[in-house]
């Protein structure tokens, strides 16, 4: 488990949150490009929020980005990465692994 001081300077890494934007936004195209439930149909409820994060991100990234990193910095493979070798240590493909994974989380919280 990473330290807290590791914790900090992940989420406040100011390259790692440059990339946290890039596949929070990505992220956000892919949820938007979905098509959606229909009305009635019992996912409805679980995709609104989802898409409601998603058209966050498109109308001001910045605004979530700190959200993701200090979701990003509690993940193990994430702090290890960043622990071995800064910001550029971290593969991109981990970072958006993790915003896939927490996105609904997150939407829940954003909401």
């Amino acid at each position: 488990m990473p330290n807290l001081a590791q914790h900090a300077a992940l989420a406040v890494d100011d390259g790692l949150a440059r990339r946290i934007r890039a596949a929070i936004v990505q992220h956000a195209v892919t949820v938007t490009d979905a098509p959606k439930p229909a009305d009635g149909d019992p996912g409805e409820d679980e995709d609104r929020p989802r898409r409601g994060l998603a058209l966050r991100v498109l109308d001001d990234p910045t605004v979530l980005v700190a959200r993701f990193a200090w979701v990003m910095g509690a993940n193990a493979t994430i702090i290890a990465a960043y622990v071995a070798g800064g910001e550029q240590g971290v593969p991109d493909t981990d970072i958006e692994f993790v915003v896939g994974q927490e996105w609904d989380r997150l939407a829940t919280v954003a909401g």
